[in-house]
């Protein structure tokens, strides 16, 4: 074993390290962007559902007159 190799490990596990880290940022993004996504998504999704129960209820007084 040289003399230099640990310090060779530890720049290489370094360097994995921050490869690693930046992998994981990015997926975090991605992540971030798909709950985003689904979050509008489901907003919109009750918003629909709101105003067709507000039609249902008005049809529903319509038929009992």
């Amino acid at each position: 074993m040289h003399a230099r190799e640990p310090n060779v490990l530890i720049f290489t596990e370094a360097e994995e390290v921050g490869k690693l880290r930046v992998e994981i940022e990015e997926r975090n993004k991605q992540l971030q962007t798909l709950v985003n996504g689904l979050t509008a998504e489901n907003l919109e999704l009750k918003s629909r559902i709101s105003k067709m129960e507000l039609e249902q209820t008005e049809i529903d007084k319509e038929v009992i007159i």
